[in-house]
């Protein structure tokens, strides 16, 4: 008699991420031919095939489903199919004795709060650090051992600082203003396709590190240094606006009165209006920044309060997504003072720049709640009188070294 001619399919998973060779001997679902799914242990082997192509298809829990594959069976032969399978995510939590703490991955990515259940990767060493104002970070190490894991969650306590550390989050008590720390380093500052005055690009160096506002100066805070202040919108979490130059170093050297007093500052630091080059160092989101238009995303509403979205008002900081640096509102919101006085930009690099030393007009970055989409870039530059003040203009603070006047 005759014997139809048949062959063997072998059927092997692997995972797109390294791991203790978890898929070996796991349990999958497979159908061939779109015929009933069927449970079996892997590797499978499908015998007795007829030759021709035949098309699998693989299923394994905790596992994204990849695509069916075709697979060519002929007489005699074990023809193998291979599934890269990629493990879905499991759920970890980190939680802090810190309220409002944030957890960063080691790429310095905000993965969310202490309290928020997070996405990660099976199989991998992931090292989270956990940042509050005010505290030393704290870094753990979390590693799933089998994907689509839920309800991981880790402890983690924080020390707090009596004063400003170097690479730690900051906080003043009083005021509830939180900074953010910018490490040193270079980058090349202003843009050689923008607006004449924000060429030519060139290199700055930052020598020594220094922290900027994590938002904007608020309305409260403003008052709880100056007193009595008439904004044009109203709500103790908005911005501060119609602050002149003037008013915002008044605020600054008191805060820093104030601090020096309570023992609270860092030798040879004070707190100040960032320089611009501090400004678009920390707006770019400085060693891990980028060259986004805005700070921290390319797409505007992402990342600020402007013309199109603002309804023509200032909104409450932070309630954008943030820049690398865990900055909110760098960009719309309010036009931010800087230190400078206003000038060209030189064409050869520079250290630790303060601008011109004499001038008639202070700068300003990040455009403002009435702002069109082209006044809001990163690299763009906008200059007042030192004494005015109107309903778009605001500060943020630096914690920074001391610049001679």
């Amino acid at each position: 008699p005759l014997v139809a001619a048949s062959g063997t399919i072998k059927i092997i998973a692997r995972s797109a991420i390294p791991q203790d060779d978890y898929l070996a001997h796991q349990q999958a679902k497979i159908r061939i031919d779109n015929g009933p799914w069927r449970q079996v242990s892997l590797p499978a082997t499908e015998e007795g095939l007829s030759c021709e192509s035949h098309r699998v298809e693989m299923q394994i829990p905790g596992y994204k489903n990849a695509p069916a594959q075709d697979a060519e069976v002929t007489n005699s032969q074990t023809s193998e199919v291979e599934f890269e399978l990629t493990p879905e995510p499991g759920t970890v939590t980190i939680s802090s004795n810190v309220p409002d703490s944030d957890v960063f991955d080691a790429s310095g990515r905000k993965l969310g709060q202490a309290g928020e259940a997070a996405l990660l990767a099976p199989f991998i060493s992931h090292q989270l650090t956990v940042k509050a104002p005010g505290h030393r970070a704290a870094t753990v190490t979390i590693q799933l051992d089998r994907p689509g894991a839920q309800g991981v969650t880790k402890s983690v306590a924080l020390e707090a600082l009596s004063s400003a550390v170097p690479g730690d989050a900051w906080l003043v008590p009083e005021l509830d203003m939180a900074f953010v720390y910018v490490a040193p380093g270079s980058f090349q500052m202003g843009s050689n396709e923008g607006e004449t005055d924000e060429k030519p690009l060139h290199t700055v160096t930052l020598s020594k590190g220094y922290w900027i506002g994590k938002y904007e100066a608020t309305h409260q805070q403003y008052e709880s240094i100056m007193g009595d202040h008439s904004n044009m919108f109203k709500g103790d979490k908005h911005p501060v606006e119609k602050v002149s130059w003037n008013d915002a170093v008044v605020f600054c050297r008191t805060l820093t009165q104030q601090e020096g007093q309570a023992g609270r500052l860092p030798d040879g630091y004070e707190y100040r209006l960032p320089t611009e080059a501090e400004w678009e160092y920390a707006a770019r989101g400085g060693n891990d920044g980028s060259s986004t238009n805005y700070a921290g995303s390319n797409s505007i509403d992402d990342v600020a309060w402007y013309k199109e979205n603002s309804g023509k008002k200032t909104h409450p900081v932070g309630q954008k997504q943030v820049n690398e640096l865990g900055l909110h509102d760098m960009t719309g919101n309010v036009w931010e003072w800087c230190l400078d006085w206003y000038g060209e930009y030189p064409s050869q690099g520079q250290t630790d720049p303060t601008g011109p030393s004499t001038g008639s007009y202070r700068v300003l970055h990040g455009g403002a709640w009435y702002c069109d989409i082209s006044l809001c870039r990163v690299t763009l530059r906008y200059r007042f009188t030192p004494a005015s003040a109107y309903g778009f203009l605001g500060f943020r603070v630096a914690l920074a070294p001391v610049v001679g006047r």
